[in-house]
């Protein structure tokens, strides 16, 4: 088969949770299945060492143009994937082209529907930018799914929601989980981040799902009291420029709070988790939850949210907790924090459950999902 894929994400500067599932996959897909030809296609010329460097994978560039990745999207890529008469595409960024030759078999991932639930549940964003690619997202994603052949999801949940928001049927639908390889990453050397107290791991970003003032001001509490145990709490995917750090400084807890905005390296992200007391991962709504599987898979006892997609990733490997409560955050942190046992106990879980997720079934199943595709079965 030559097979195209959409890398644009997996060659950004600093790529983020779909970037890395298309850089571990299209990395494992060409180490399993070699007998293939692959096409990777991205938008830049730099950071494409990422991407699988072999005779039988190559890279085409297809530069960026001014008036923005849409274009690039809608036009340019599918022009390019019928000059190259793929046998399929694969878009793996949740978008792709409404219009694609029909002698080329479409299969897409779709990581999330956020932008079709109503707003009192995923309020729209702040920013114009923002609001632009939310739109986009809202007209470009069901037209994906009517189009494409086979559609991917990253959970049962998350394929419910693409069902239920685009009116697919279900038979078209493959559910795929993501894997990890970030158990057999080198322990880094520990003062990277430039502290040596003992920290609670808080896998986050700036989004509003993600939960951040909630977080903060349950852990301001325990500060208050003098109940974190000159413990630190560390935040992954938060800037200090954010009004986030504002909240930190009104609480007073600034010696017991440090942000990290980005983790580009996939060693230190590994030591973050591997050395933490214990992590929290208290989104809203997730369609896989890939801090939570990178959490067991590294042995760090897990707090997280019992909605969407997250209970069925951890099974009973973590402490679940109500997202929207206080109380129920304030408890599970407690009780962590006085339970070495329990911490014990979900850490040893949670390897076993990490373990039934692998990067190598991932691929068997995505090159599954090809061949189907294209013997339209």
């Amino acid at each position: 088969m030559r097979i195209g894929i959409d890398c644009r994400f997996a060659v950004e500067p600093q790529p983020r949770g779909t970037g890395r599932y298309i850089q571990h996959l299209v990395n494992a897909i060409v180490a399993l299945a070699p007998e293939h030809q692959y096409i990777f296609y991205v938008h830049r010329g730099d950071d494409v060492a990422v991407l699988p460097q072999t005779r039988r994978a190559k890279i085409v560039c297809l530069p960026l143009p001014l008036i923005s990745y849409p274009f690039w999207e809608q036009c340019l890529l599918p022009m390019r994937a019928a000059r190259d008469r793929l046998d399929v595409l694969h878009c793996a960024g949740t978008t792709g082209p409404v219009l694609l030759s029909q002698r080329i078999r479409y299969v897409a991932t779709i990581h999330d529907v956020s932008f079709l639930l109503p707003e009192s549940i995923m309020p729209r964003p702040e920013s114009a930018y923002q609001r632009l690619g939310w739109s986009y997202r809202r007209w470009v994603v069901p037209r994906v799914a009517q189009r494409a052949d086979c559609i991917i999801a990253v959970s049962h949940y998350t394929r419910n929601e693409i069902v239920e928001f685009t009116g697919i049927a279900v038979s078209k639908t493959w559910v795929i989980y993501h894997g990890s390889n970030i158990a057999t990453l080198p322990v880094g050397r520990g003062d990277e981040f430039g502290w040596s107290t003992p920290y609670v791991l808080c896998m986050s970003g700036e989004a509003p799902h993600k939960n951040v003032e909630r977080i903060l001001r349950v852990w301001a509490s325990f500060v208050a009291a003098g109940q974190n145990r000159h413990t630190t709490l560390v935040l992954v995917g938060v800037s200090k420029k954010s009004q986030y750090w504002q909240q930190v400084e009104a609480n007073g807890c600034q010696s017991y709070t440090h942000f990290i905005d980005f983790v580009g390296d996939q060693p230190s992200l590994a030591s973050l988790y591997r050395k933490a007391e214990f992590v929290i991962y208290a989104s809203l709504n997730e369609s896989f939850g890939l801090p939570a599987l990178e959490a067991m898979a590294c042995g760090a006892p897990l707090i997280t949210s019992n909605v969407a997609a997250i209970p069925e990733i951890v099974g009973d490997a973590a402490l679940l907790i109500d997202p929207y409560s206080d109380t129920s955050l304030r408890a599970a942190v407690c009780e962590f924090l006085q339970n070495p046992d329990l911490r014990k106990e979900l850490a040893a879980r949670g390897l076993l459950r990490a373990a039934s997720f692998s990067w190598e079934k991932a691929v068997r199943e995505t090159l599954s999902a090809y061949i189907n595709a294209v013997e339209g079965l």
